[in-house]
């Protein structure tokens, strides 16, 4: 039984961490274009944020942190939209859409994040990046669970 892949994703400089995927067994047509555009997806946000990974080592300011942390509000609203923009097959409808609003809670928690890197506030700014890795870690396992359902309920 086919099975899409679930991908941590792990945003080094700052300890982010995001996944998303989903799966299912090959049971008609709808459900394995459902599959395949959904693991598109989440191929084009784990390398989109590989991507910025790699050059998020070299952030050695708020600003640069605050700059990077944009360029991810970017890749995981694009994320979100093209997930949104995929129809599920009725049976996962539910989980799909919850699937999406992970990325959507990320997307807030970021933007709020980043407003703290440039407050010019120490406590905040020391802040944002536990607030990043803790979001991007609560964003994982949430996405974890929706991919788990998606996954049962496919089965089914």
């Amino acid at each position: 039984m086919p099975r899409a892949r679930r991908t941590p994703v792990v945003w080094a400089s700052i300890a982010l961490a995001a996944a998303t995927a989903a799966g299912c067994a090959d049971d008609g047509a709808e459900q394995s274009d459902y599959v395949e555009r959904l693991n598109g997806a989440q191929e084009r946000l784990l390398a989109d944020v590989n991507e910025l990974s790699s050059g998020a080592g070299s952030v050695s300011s708020p600003g640069q942190a605050s700059e990077v942390t944009g360029d991810l509000i970017g890749t995981v609203r694009s994320s979100a939209a093209e997930i949104e923009a995929i129809v599920p097959p009725a049976e996962v409808a539910d989980s799909h859409a919850e699937l999406a609003a992970v990325l959507r809670e990320l997307d807030r928690e970021l933007r709020a994040a980043r407003r703290e890197l440039t407050s010019g506030n120490p406590n905040e700014i020391a802040a944002a990046a536990t607030e990043i890795s803790d979001a991007g870690a609560r964003s994982e396992r949430e996405a974890d669970r929706a991919i788990e359902r998606i996954n049962a309920e496919l089965a089914d």
